[in-house]
């Protein structure tokens, strides 16, 4: 075998190494010696950098690029420094509109190492970057909708969840890409049954306008919900996606249209009751008090005054009932919050004193004036510590505060009660609606409550936990139109 030797070796392999870099495409390769002159351009740098290799061979880099403005301040550095580092990496937009990356690096010779040139790699990112932008672009479109948008892929990895899905599910600024569905699902407390994605993903069903409530961040969120799958190009499942909105808000107001629907109805029933009951009970009534000390018998006077207690219990009702069925327009007036806690207070510490329950109260005096009817907004209140009172049996605390938050005076009733079951929240406001029969409970004094915050443009927010209380928060607006 011939021995080739060390010169014929070097002229092989650079002839070799020319021909592979010249047969490489859409990537242009350039060397300069150590004066910065131009000493080799494959043939890709033609298409790539628009000139041919006879008309920049010998010329500087920063002649050579004039036409595409590309400073030769990467060679330079390369040159002068000639160390060791990562490749420079930076897009440059010719002016063909072509997106290049360039990269550079020195050449240093074999025996002592000194720097002789340098190599620049132009490669052509175009179609990369096209691509990169048009995903860009989908996200900007994606996060501009109200809707919210998650997408899984077969192994039920969330791929693509939009702003509005992440604040309607509370998961702002949390890392959720590449986390598996089941995770977040649980994460968020969503039962088993509410799973639609991964049913679609798994049997193709396609579900439109599915309603289901969650719970975020301790509040309840109603949830509407379209699925489907997607599919490649080439028609195989790659995923599936929901979309999906709140409607709480909508079924917020559908519940107060249907509330005050039969609150008219039931108003008009209740205001011919009363009236028709309350003629006889009159007479009822006069007729005791003129045969109460007239008997000789005690056991009939005992009987004479349990018959007038639950007159006087039936009196109540129809009160309420009245109050129900026409409710007085409230007279607006500036008042001080604190003044009407403070006089709340009073009324119902001596029951909670009966009872063994410790009053606490927390009502800054600085509040700002608040424009409502009085005494209206105190029996709100009253109603509302009446029944929080019934909530303690056994004792516990009772606070009240108010505060002032955006706009609006709010007042808070909270206890350490039993608590109300999740099916019955929705109901509490409902007229005759009681779980208090034993005490003689009519069912009206939330209902009542409701409807005055209503009339001053407010409402009433209620959080219970089952074994731990309630709070009730009545949300009304510092100035109201007289």
């Amino acid at each position: 075998m011939k021995k080739i030797n060390r010169h014929n070796d070097e002229i092989y392999w650079s002839r070799f190494g020319k021909q592979m870099i010249n047969s490489v495409k859409k990537t242009a390769v350039v060397a300069v010696d150590r004066q910065g002159r131009i000493v080799f351009w494959n043939k890709a740098s033609n298409e790539v950098l628009g000139k041919k290799d006879e008309d920049v061979m010998g010329q500087k880099f920063d002649e050579a690029f004039k036409h595409l403005n590309i400073s030769d301040r990467f060679i330079r550095w390369s040159l002068v420094t000639g160390e060791e580092f990562d490749f420079y990496k930076g897009p440059s937009v010719t002016k063909n509109g072509r997106t290049l990356l360039i990269e550079t690096c020195p050449i240093k010779d074999d025996i002592e190492n000194n720097v002789i040139g340098a190599v620049c790699v132009f490669r052509d990112i175009t179609e990369e970057a096209s691509v990169e932008r048009i995903q860009l672009e989908s996200k900007f479109v994606l996060d501009s909708i109200p809707q919210g948008v998650l997408a899984v892929d077969k192994e039920h990895r969330i791929t693509t969840i939009n702003k509005a899905a992440q604040r309607i599910l509370g998961l702002e600024g949390l890392p959720i890409i590449g986390k598996t569905y089941e995770e977040i699902a649980t994460v968020l407390g969503i039962p088993h049954k509410y799973w639609y994605i991964l049913r679609t993903l798994a049997k193709g069903t396609h579900y439109q306008k599915q309603e289901y409530s969650i719970n975020v961040m301790g509040r309840t969120v109603v949830l509407s919900l379209d699925c489907s799958r997607l599919e490649s190009q080439y028609g195989e499942v790659v995923g599936a996606v929901a979309v999906f909105e709140d409607i709480t808000r909508e079924r917020e107001m559908e519940e107060v249209m249907r509330r005050s629907e039969k609150l008219a109805a039931l108003g008009q029933l209740a205001a011919g009751m009363a009236h028709e009951i309350r003629n006889p009970l009159t007479t009822v009534k006069g007729f005791l008090q003129l045969m109460q000390g007239k008997t000789n018998d005690q056991t009939y006077d005992e009987y004479i005054k349990i018959i007038a207690a639950e007159l006087k219990q039936v009196n109540h009702i129809i009160t309420e009932f009245l109050l129900f069925s026409q409710p007085q327009a409230p007279k607006f007036k500036e008042t001080s919050p604190f003044e009407i806690l403070e006089e709340a207070f009073a009324l119902i510490s001596s029951q909670a004193a009966m009872q063994e329950i410790r009053l606490a109260e927390k009502i800054p005096a600085t509040l700002p004036l608040i424009k409502v009817d009085r005494e209206q907004v105190k029996q709100v209140l009253i109603n509302l510590a009446r029944n929080a009172l019934e909530a303690m049996p056994n004792g516990g605390t009772l606070t009240i505060n108010a505060c002032y938050e955006e706009g609006n005076i709010i007042f808070q009733v909270t206890d350490t009660g039993r608590g109300i079951p999740t099916e019955e929240l929705e109901r509490i406001f409902d007229p005759f609606f009681t779980t208090r029969e034993d005490l003689g409970g009519t069912g009206l004094g939330l209902t009542v409550a409701h409807r005055i915050v209503e009339t001053h443009g407010g409402h009433i927010q209620v959080e219970s936990i089952v074994g731990k209380g309630s709070k009730f928060s009545v949300i009304l607006p510092v100035s109201n139109e007289g």
